[in-house]
């Protein structure tokens, strides 16, 4: 029979290895979708905006992890306030992060076409799926950052039922609007699920 500690650790260790796969999850469903309803083209022009993605993951991990290993520091060493400052420094920080990057998004798009040398159907289709880039990016630096947060508080059981709407609410929710938006259905499908997360 398992203990506390140990029933704990397993259900961290679960619930932190489902967090690093879940924006995975988003882009490989929106892949899927797009293959599904659109066709290569739409696979095409996800998979030419996949390295803005991958940069978006890279600061939402930058800044939720880094912040929430200091955050438990504090918790564990019994300095609340000091911990609260912390975690509102992060939330901070993690905004500002947000804006900063949906505006670089708006700012490059025409530029990163160009420079990627994507042109025709596959650069209509991404246009579409890029419209609301900048706003899935700032959400998903903030939700990444809280779902950190919840997670260094010790409580993965609400972090698995955020997931579960998260990845659940964005693939319902592009399966359904793709069928009337097409690729701007896939990322406010997104969108939405960022939302719901």
């Amino acid at each position: 029979m398992k203990g506390f500690c140990e029933r704990k650790f397993s259900s961290m260790f679960i619930s932190g290895t489902f967090t690093k796969a879940v924006m995975y999850f988003m882009l490989l469903s929106d892949s899927i979708i797009a293959g599904y309803f659109i066709g290569q083209t739409g696979v095409a022009a996800i998979n030419a905006i996949t390295p803005v993605t991958g940069i978006v993951t890279f600061f939402g991990d930058l800044v939720s992890t880094g912040v929430g290993i200091v955050y438990t520091r504090e918790i564990g060493a019994m300095k609340k306030k000091r911990a609260d400052e912390i975690y509102s420094q992060g939330l901070i920080i993690s905004v500002s992060i947000g804006l900063i990057s949906a505006l670089t998004i708006l700012l490059i798009q025409g530029v990163y076409f160009r420079l990627n040398g994507i042109t025709g159907e596959i650069l209509d289709q991404a246009l579409l799926y890029y419209r609301l880039m900048p706003l899935n990016a700032f959400l998903t630096i903030v939700v990444f950052y809280l779902e950190q947060m919840v997670y260094s508080d010790g409580d993965e059981l609400c972090n698995n039922i955020c997931y579960g709407f998260q990845i659940g609410g964005n693939i319902i929710c592009s399966v359904i609007l793709t069928r009337f938006l097409g690729m701007t259905g896939i990322i406010l499908g997104s969108v939405i699920g960022n939302s719901l997360g």
